[in-house]
């Protein structure tokens, strides 16, 4: 494995985090000056005092804020800088070497939307205001996202921002992965944004939030139009945290929990499942598998051992209904104006539920640091690093192959274990295990005996760079340039011995002394022995970037002009077959702001590709957009408005993630050989086939996009809001139009730019917030609807009842039923249906077009696989020291089809307790599920709304209660933070068994797990 190379790569990091000593035993020294009394009164320009203004000394050592009058008293050492904050207001750097005393600390007012907290951060070292921001950006604070205890970041990110659609997978341990799109759905396929990292598209969810400064959400054409080509389906941007001069911060936190189950999947058990079998095969036309005596003996059973009659509980026997989290992190910033450190370091662990066989265990270690220093006046420097291991561990069988065998073998499958009278155990003690004709792998050997598997995941992680004031040769200039190295490796050891397995065959014709039958053992699966851990799979990747700008800002004429030009180039290298992807972009941006009131902004890209041919791998994208400070105006003096903008933005970007490889070539690959010669004896060549037509006259992927929005601060900046509407085109797209040539064109059908997609849509975000007294509390929403549709499909030209082309991407095409023959719809001269054999109990689906057939030609449009709105709610209360926070989300406008094994009983599968409503014409007639069969059922599994159900939901996402302790300034503790938290705690929903977002859940994976916490967190 990759661990010493880990291990050499931290002491890489930890040698850069002392660099940071240097300045350490210098302020050490300084420690030791004596301690001066420093008093003054925080006043803005009209004499006013500021109350509230945070005060730093001692580099953070110390803080302290001012009074209802704006005055405040510090101890400071001599000589030392004080820094003195207040929103609105630009910040203060009192140095008493200089001034040891000033009565009165004057602070400048600067523009609203202007602060220090107001900078919005866009790719490649790119900085705006949020007064001066043209485009669409939501942005997130990295501690908003710390009350959610995940292994995975992006499922943090839920109900956080407008735009930002989270839709939650079923998987278990840092496999369940949401599903993130911006915006909604931009194209047919490949919807999913880019993740960014301290500027380079890099590996997200394993960053805990306690290292995240902000995270951007880049929305429209000028916001990702400076990543390039591979940002048209939007960008979620990750800033980590970095030190600030003067300010210190250690911070602290520790946090333990338990995971519980919800929504879990119920079955039948033995006996009930032999009495409804023996119903399917009754209704099929076929004698009774099970007797009453046999049925009776299942009620009987010892349980899952019992050798002719087991009854096991799969889900009972195999799992725990917990898991368990900890969680501890180390954050320390701080340093002084000629170099500022960043050092964070965490630990997550997370158990699974699995209570057989090798505890499942995820272990995770994460090491940053960021360093910012000064070289010269003129030259800057910094370093980013970081390196991420995480170790899992499980038994022979991962989270999806358990739930599987957990949801599928049934009660009476096999028996878990034989007993040694009968067939005596291994010499290494390996006890012989049950099997059955359909399964010869028994769950409990797999899990007790098929070894396990360690899994390794090592990520390191390095941006250094340059900044250049180039000031003495043309003022307002500057430059910058940085180049980044990531290694990602990916090693499996697997150790996989087998256990043997054995069918119990009863002998009735041979009756034991107490009357009953002879058991028989018929060898299912031979066992197989191995000590050894072998190397599994493996993998390593390697990405390269390289940042260059040139910035220029200076005032013209009447307004403020910040432009830059730059290059980008980005390169992921994966060992093995897999093609190496290539991205560069040539970028000019200019941003004018004229009387801090009107601005005008543009960016020309020039993109780049490795997935065009040469002389078509590059594409000019242009991006313009203008906004209009309307509470500048007089006729929009008054009191309710205190900030009110206008903005509007257009541009046209490539897109190429979509895009396969050598398009435009023709493909050929190896395909078997031929023998040639009498009786095919002699030579035997290899021949190729013809996998692609090529097209070199392919061209780029293309987005055109419009965003208009409105955004402001109202009655006294205690209420905010932002509304945007955005419209984008999808044009170009890349496809193979194989339905408009027939079957016989085989691969000679090349890739043209074809289809176009078209999405629409609005978000709000809106956040008032007000105090009375010791009490605050803050309330917010945001909401995003939208919605496309298929402009031109690839597509046979049915009738305009039947195409896709018009309708949503997510549609779902089907038939629409009726309800089920005998129950709800007379079998008797019934249209035929054409899906398999049918009767009583079996869906009946309308025949939409009169022809007497219910076949292809009656389908219909059944609803929407994906939600059209997303909404997230969240309420923030503070009283005194105690403080409670509640999230809650909701998706609506989708449909969810219920298609897993939970839902369809048919065959020879397991039967939920959704079997015991099943028709039948004497038990059960008015039963709401199709009948019971031991075949597939092909009538009842094609697509229909009789599996249908509206997938709204409601979701209790977040929960925090907390109590925090604050200590008189210079006491080495500044704050302890007591805390409980609840994740996951409420959902409500039309569906009720199983997760409404998540419908697989618990029954293919892990299910939605309800994770309770508590914890501390110090501040030093």
């Amino acid at each position: 494995m990759k661990t010493k190379r880990f291990l050499k790569y931290l002491n890489v990091v930890l040698l850069a985090l002392m660099l940071v000593f240097p300045y350490g035993s210098t302020m050490a020294q300084k420690n030791k000056a004596k301690l001066i009394e420093v008093s003054s009164v925080v006043e803005d320009a009209s004499g006013n005092a500021i109350s509230g203004a945070t005060v730093h000394a001692n580099e953070g050592a110390v803080v302290v804020l001012s009074n209802a009058e704006g005055k405040f008293t510090t101890q400071a050492k001599q000589g030392t800088v004080i820094l003195i904050e207040a929103e609105g207001f630009a910040p203060i750097y009192w140095d008493l070497s200089k001034e040891p005393v000033m009565a009165k600390i004057l602070m400048d007012e600067i523009p609203v939307k202007m602060g220090a907290n107001d900078m919005v951060n866009l790719p490649l070292e790119h900085q705006v205001s949020q007064r001066s921001l043209v485009g669409a950006v939501s942005k997130i604070e990295g501690r908003d996202l710390e009350r959610y205890a995940d292994p995975l970041l992006r499922n943090s990110l839920q109900g956080m921002a407008a735009g930002l659609n989270v839709i939650m997978n079923a998987g278990g341990m840092a496999n369940n992965a949401a599903s993130v799109y911006v915006r909604g759905l931009s194209r047919n396929d490949t919807n999913g944004p880019i993740f960014i990292v301290d500027g380079i598209e890099r590996g997200f969810d394993d960053i805990n939030p306690e290292e995240v400064e902000t995270i951007e959400i880049l929305k429209d054409a000028t916001a990702k139009i400076l990543y390039g080509s591979r940002a048209a389906n939007g960008a979620i941007l990750l800033t980590t945290r970095r030190g600030e001069a003067h300010k210190r911060v250690i911070d602290s936190k520790v946090e333990f929990g338990v995971g519980l189950t919800s929504r879990m999947p119920k079955f039948l058990n033995s006996a009930e499942y032999a009495v409804l079998y023996n119903e399917a095969r009754a209704n099929d036309g076929l004698t009774p598998r099970y007797t009453s005596e046999d049925i009776a003996n299942y009620k009987n059973s010892t349980g899952e051992n019992d050798l002719l009659y087991p009854n096991a509980d799969y889900y009972d026997y195999f799992l725990r209904d917990y898991t368990t989290y900890n969680k501890a992190t180390l954050n320390v910033s701080g340093g002084n104006k000629n170099a500022q450190y960043a050092f964070m370091a965490g630990y997550m662990g997370y158990g699974g539920l699995q209570k057989v066989g090798t505890d499942p265990r995820q272990d995770r270690f994460n090491i940053r640091i960021n360093l910012d220093m000064d070289i010269t006046n003129d030259i800057s420097s910094f370093i980013n690093m970081s390196a991420i291991m995480d170790s899992w561990k499980y038994s022979g069988l991962d989270h999806s192959s358990t739930f599987s065998a957990l949801s599928s073998h049934r009660p009476n499958e096999y028996p878990f274990l034989i007993g040694e009278e009968y067939i005596e155990p291994t010499k290494d003690g390996v006890p012989a295990y049950g099997a059955s004709y359909m399964y010869a792998a028994n769950l409990l050997a797999s899990m007790e005996n098929q070894g396990n598997t360690n899994e390794q995941y090592i990520n390191q992680q390095m941006t250094t760079g340059f900044n250049f004031d180039l000031g003495d040769f043309t003022e307002g200039l500057e430059a910058s340039v940085s180049l980044s190295f990531d290694n990602y490796f990916f090693g499996s050891q697997v150790i996989a011995p087998k256990a043997a397995t054995y069918i119990p065959v009863a002998d009735y014709t041979t009756l034991t002394e107490d009357g009953s039958p002879l058991v028989n053992f018929q060898l299912a699966r031979a066992g197989v022995t191995d000590t050894q851990y072998n190397l599994n799979s493996k993998s390593t990747l390697r990405t390269t970037a390289m940042n260059a700008k040139v910035g220029y800002e200076k005032e013209i004429g009447a307004g403020l002009l910040n432009a830059s030009a730059g290059y980008f180039y980005y390169l992921k290298e994966v060992a093995g077959s897999s093609q190496n992807i290539e991205n560069d972009n040539l970028f000019l941006r200019a941003n004018y702001a004229i009387d801090n009131k009107y601005i005008l902004e543009g960016t020309l890209a020039y993109m780049g590709s490795n997935r065009f041919m040469e002389g078509n791998r590059h594409f000019l994208s242009p991006a313009i957009g203008a906004a209009w400070i309307l509470s500048e105006e007089s006729f929009m003096s008054g009191d309710v408005f205190d900030y009110l903008k206008a903005k509007a933005s257009f541009g046209i970007l490539g897109y190429d993630v979509a895009t396969a490889h050598y398009l435009y070539e023709n493909r050929w690959s190896g395909n078997g050989s031929q023998s040639f010669g009498e009786k095919n004896s002699g030579d035997s060549p290899g021949k190729v086939s013809l996998d692609s037509w090529g097209n070199p006259d392919l061209e780029w992927e293309k987005s055109r996009e419009i965003n208009v929005g409105i955004e402001g601060l109202a009655f006294n900046r205690q209420l905010s809001f932002e509304v945007n509407y955005f419209n984008e085109y999808r044009y170009d797209m890349i496809d193979q139009v194989d339905e408009q040539y027939a079957s016989m064109f085989g691969p000679f059908k090349y890739y043209t730019n074809y289809e176009e997609v078209a999405n629409n849509g609005i978000e709000l975000d809106i956040d008032y917030r007000n105090a009375v007294g010791d009490f605050s509390y803050r309330v917010g929403a945001n909401l995003t609807y939208s919605k496309n549709n298929y402009k031109v499909k690839d597509e046979v030209a049915y009738s305009a009842d039947r195409t896709t082309e018009g309708r949503p991407t997510s549609v779902m095409m089907g038939y629409e039923a009726l309800g089920l023959f005998g129950k709800d719809v007379e079998i008797t001269g019934a249209p035929t249906q054409m899906f398999g054999p049918y009767g009583e109990g079996d869906i009946a689906y309308k025949d939409q077009n009169g022809d007497g057939m219910i076949d292809d030609l009656d389908k219909v449009e059944l609803g929407l696989n994906t939600p059209t709105t997303f909404l997230g709610l969240d309420v923030e209360l503070k009283y005194k020291n105690w403080g409670l926070y509640a999230l809650g989300t909701a998706s609506l406008g989708s449909m969810e089809t219920l298609s897993n094994t939970y839902y369809r009983n048919n065959g020879e599968s397991k039967y939920s307790v959704l079997a015991n409503d099943a028709y039948h014409i004497s038990r059960n007639p008015n039963g709401t599920q199709p009948g019971l069969t031991t075949t597939t059922g092909a009538n009842n599994t094609v697509s229909s709304d009789f599996w249908m159900q509206r997938g709204d939901f409601f979701r209790l996402k977040n929960v925090e209660l907390s109590y925090t302790l604050e200590f008189a300034p210079g006491s080495t503790v500044k704050k302890t933070k007591f805390y409980v938290r609840g994740n996951n705690l409420l959902v409500l929903s039309d569906i009720k068994d199983l997760d409404p977002e998540a419908p697989n859940a618990g029954v293919s994976n892990y299910p939605v797990i309800r994770m309770l916490t508590g914890g501390v967190s110090i501040s030093f």
